[in-house]
């Protein structure tokens, strides 16, 4: 079933977030996102190689770290 890339699936509440990480090695195509929550739930998301720094600052911000603005 296809999503409009504006509608929310789901929400959780920010108590519920553990941990997040962008893995992979430099060389590869769509590293993954990865949030984990407490209770065992993670959920891996594909990111486009060109969009690594937007889901390296969105780590940032779960984590409750500064995010420098610009480009």
């Amino acid at each position: 079933m296809a999503h409009d890339a504006s509608e929310v699936l789901v929400r959780l509440p920010r108590s519920e977030f553990e941990a997040a990480e962008v893995g992979g090695a430099a060389n590869i195509f769509s590293p993954p996102l990865t949030i984990h929550f407490k209770g065992g739930e993670r959920w891996e998301l594909e990111v486009p190689r060109p969009a690594r720094k937007q889901a390296l600052a969105v780590v940032n911000i779960l984590k409750g770290e500064a995010v420098a603005s610009g480009g």
